[in-house]
């Protein structure tokens, strides 16, 4: 499945991408701290 995201170049280190709240929630992310890790849609 292809998900898209608008998305701005910055140069943060140690940061990948940075997703925002709402294209989480409207992706059903799910967040595993302990992990370390995001699941997209259920």
């Amino acid at each position: 499945e292809i998900l898209h995201a608008n998305l701005i170049i910055i140069d943060i280190e140690g940061f990948d991408i940075i997703l925002s709240m709402d294209w989480m929630s409207e992706h059903d992310a799910i967040i595993d701290c302990h992990r370390k890790q995001i699941t997209i849609g259920k």
